[in-house]
């Protein structure tokens, strides 16, 4: 494979080519979600930074009960690689509770979130986890 740059970011940028994405500081990232995410969160930016080139984290967030991690990878090799990691820790979270990061289940009924039975919101404690 060559490593010929090309920048993976600007293929879904909802403000079009060329609007420069931002690059989140470890912080932001971390500042973005529930704490129970927090070494999610904190392995996934470590691992895109220690990459060669650094990787660009362009968002954070929780969505459909899930953590969403958005990142712009220049080179293809990266690009493949990153969408494995990042689809498993996404997948992880869905199973790990956001607010104590112990074991949750996907819950709610329209907006959805992961807890565990102890951080489920009344009614929610005993649902099916569903998938």
């Amino acid at each position: 494979m060559s490593n010929e740059l090309f920048d993976f970011s600007q293929l879904n940028n909802p403000q079009g080519p060329g609007f420069v994405m931002g690059d989140y500081t470890r912080e932001q990232a971390l500042a973005s979600v529930g704490l129970g995410w927090a070494k999610l969160v904190g392995a996934l930016w470590d691992f895109c930074k220690a990459l060669d080139p650094p990787v660009t984290i362009n968002q954070v967030k929780e969505k459909y009960g899930g953590l969403r991690f958005y990142t712009g990878s220049r080179l293809r090799e990266q690009a493949d690689t990153l969408y494995t990691i990042v689809n498993a820790v996404e997948h992880l979270s869905t199973h790990t509770c956001e607010t104590c990061g112990g074991h949750g289940k996907l819950r709610g009924r329209g907006w959805y979130y992961t807890a565990c039975n102890e951080h489920a919101k009344p009614g929610d404690e005993d649902q099916e986890e569903q998938e």
